[in-house]
């Protein structure tokens, strides 16, 4: 790995530990990522070689580039270098991320930076980071024994915590990505699981491969308030920019009688922008959340102490490795060297034959550099 390229690294991000969804929605809502900020960023940026990278998740928006100076995103808070470096270690670890130990941050980098690479806002530099980034990040993860946890664990706990047993349950889940595949693998925990996307081939398509290996009822339903009808704990994982669930459908529901006898709902939105009406919150026995609400940080100050001391040894190796190579293709280019000077002299001074000059100047300019070659290895082992 190039340490030049790291130290040209920036990191602006504007995440859920400084601002809460509503804020973040407002900064999205106000500006094009890709037609704004990457465009400007290919305008301003000198260099050759030109990187940018931009991770939008629910939990922040980040942009992850190239550069001598940064873009200067206002609100957003700027790390550079190493510092940017470790930053993107500890986020694909699950530290600092919205659930600590998530895995789910994991395929959303690495889907960030391959997709700008498709589209060519980045080199395959860029790309050859990000797998130093995951090298070190799983690393971290078995040296500080982080466990793996993701959205589904919140589901489950809050509809426990709520309901008691599902066995009676239903759960709904509005969407079919990434976040939403996860929140599947708990469906076996509710009596039925009900789907709904704006693409029903595409819901169908889900349906049918997950019959494959879930042993759960599986159901398409044609509309959201048609979920919302049969279902009890609602799942919202869509990329849609709006309102699904909105005050209408439960003013709709308490019309029909649904809401009557006490009956509970737990709505948990994980999109992003917010696919739930906060407004819904008002009614009896509605219990929504938000993908803020899913921010559980506990991490044992010893253990972030012992993160940041690892990811500094890394960054080390990463450092000494670069010198070294630098060192043994300085020494083979000097090597080279001796051998023709050797070469030469005992061409002029001697009456050896010519391969026997060869073998000699080979095996003189090898022990000239031997010593040095293993100091050199020294140094790297410790």
């Amino acid at each position: 790995m190039d340490i030049n390229f790291i130290e040209s690294l920036k990191v602006e991000s504007y995440n859920f530990l400084t601002y809460n969804v509503n804020e973040r929605e407002k900064f999205l809502c106000g500006v094009d990522i890709y037609k704004d900020i990457t465009q400007e960023y290919f305008r301003k940026e000198k260099g050759e070689e030109k990187n940018i990278v931009p991770l939008i998740t629910c939990g922040r928006i980040e942009f992850i580039y190239t550069s001598s100076d940064f873009l200067g995103l206002d609100g957003f808070e700027k790390l550079s270098g190493w510092s940017a470096f470790s930053h993107l270690v500890k986020l694909s670890a699950g530290i600092n991320t919205m659930i600590f130990g998530e895995t789910h941050i994991v395929n959303q980098i690495k889907n960030a930076f391959f997709s700008a690479r498709k589209n060519g806002l980045c080199t395959d530099k860029m790309i050859s980071l990000l797998g130093e980034i995951i090298r070190i990040s799983n690393l971290l993860r078995k040296k500080l024994n982080i466990e793996e946890k993701n959205f589904s664990n919140f589901v489950l706990s809050k509809a426990e915590e709520i309901f008691g047993s599902l066995e009676d349950k239903t759960l709904f889940v509005v969407g079919t990505g990434a976040v939403a595949h996860d929140v599947f693998k708990i469906s076996s925990k509710f009596k039925k699981l009900i789907i709904y996307s704006h693409s029903r081939e595409k819901a169908e398509e889900r349906i049918r491969r997950l019959k494959q290996f879930l042993d759960t009822e599986i159901e398409f339903v044609s509309s959201v308030q048609e979920g919302l009808e049969k279902g009890d704990v609602v799942v919202l994982a869509t990329r849609h920019p709006g309102f699904l669930v909105k005050k209408e459908n439960f003013e709709k529901l308490n019309q029909d009688g649904v809401l009557k006898d006490g009956k509970k709902f737990l709505i948990i939105d994980f999109s992003f922008p917010r696919n739930a009406d906060p407004e819904i919150d008002k009614f009896e026995n509605v219990f929504l959340f938000n993908v803020d609400s899913t921010a559980i940080l506990k991490i044992n100050p010893e253990k972030l102490e012992l993160a940041e001391k690892f990811i500094s040894e890394e960054i080390e190796k990463i450092k000494s490795r670069y010198e070294y190579r630098k060192s043994v293709s300085y020494l083979s280019e000097m090597k080279i060297d001796f051998e023709n000077i050797i070469f030469e002299h005992l061409m002029k001074y001697t009456n050896l034959q010519q391969d026997e000059i060869s073998i000699i100047s080979k095996s003189l300019s090898k022990k000239l550099l031997a010593r040095f070659f293993e100091k050199e290895k020294e140094k790297m082992q410790d």
